[in-house]
């Protein structure tokens, strides 16, 4: 969610201060900033290595849409089952090179300098830190 350009002005107009957008989850943490009163572009944090893996399973060339996936020292481990007899979810990509990548399901298109957000991937919307299915919500909708 971006930040509000009224919240973004009244702290710009606090001497020197810097106001950063920080792209952060549960499953990584500080891997992308963007300028909240700029063009939305989002960049990379050093030390953060990112893919943006198209439907033909390659790295996106700049001006191609892709899913953004993250790796480095930031990204957990894994999920963790709360079901001993069901798996936890395995959302990662393991690249030709080795390199283990956290697939957020969040749609970027590659653009000199950084990535642009183009939406989800899916139909998942998180609301207070939980994630909701947004079919399931329109069917219960739809049957009132």
């Amino acid at each position: 969610e971006r930040l509000p350009r009224r919240v973004s002005d009244r702290w710009r107009g606090h001497g020197s201060a810097r106001v950063l957008e920080l792209l952060i989850a549960t499953e990584y943490w500080l891997s992308l900033w963007a300028d909240p009163l700029g063009e939305g572009l989002l960049r990379s944090i050093r030390g953060t290595d990112i893919l943006v893996l198209t439907e033909a399973g390659t790295d996106a060339q700049v001006g191609e849409l892709g899913e953004l996936c993250i790796s480095g020292p930031m990204v957990m481990a894994r999920y963790r089952s709360t079901d001993p007899g069901v798996p936890a979810p395995d959302p990662f990509y393991f690249a030709p090179c080795g390199r283990r990548y956290f697939r957020t399901s969040d749609l970027v298109r590659r653009v000199l300098g950084g990535f642009v957000y183009k939406g989800r991937a899916d139909m998942m919307a998180k609301d207070k830190g939980k994630w909701v299915d947004m079919i399931a919500v329109e069917d219960t909708v739809c049957r009132l």
